[in-house]
């Protein structure tokens, strides 16, 4: 049973880095040639469900391994999980701007979920 746990847990977080992979692809089509993706998925659903998979995939994430790194490297690490999160978080709020305020919500929920499920994976 503790197997097809650590398969479920895995199998998850491989779905949601798929699924927020071609949601950003899916978005900066849409950006580039609008209804392009549109007229065959709508974009709002596609991105629940990317939002409820990255959800799961932090509460459910497989703990891993832990090794040394420096302080240095730790540092490195944070800013570029910063960086990444930071960057994800405003073009999400750039294609959702027409949303108004739940833009800046879906910036942010982006941000957070980013940067708290790298930080697991890497502790």
């Amino acid at each position: 049973m503790a197997k097809y746990k650590k398969i479920s847990k895995i199998l998850i977080k491989d779905i949601f880095i798929a699924l927020f992979f071609l949601f950003i692809l899916f978005s900066v089509m849409e950006l580039i040639k609008p209804k392009i993706v549109t007229a065959y998925i709508p974009i709002n659903w596609w991105f629940f469900v990317v939002i409820l998979f990255g959800v799961l995939a932090v509460l459910f994430s497989p703990v891993s391994k832990h090794y040394e790194v420096s302080n240095k490297q730790k540092i490195l690490q944070q800013i570029m999980i910063i960086l990444l999160a930071v960057l994800t978080g405003v073009v999400l709020f750039a294609i959702t701007a027409k949303l108004g305020v739940l833009s800046f919500l879906v910036g942010i929920s982006t941000i957070i979920i980013i940067y708290f499920f790298i930080n697991i994976n890497l502790k």
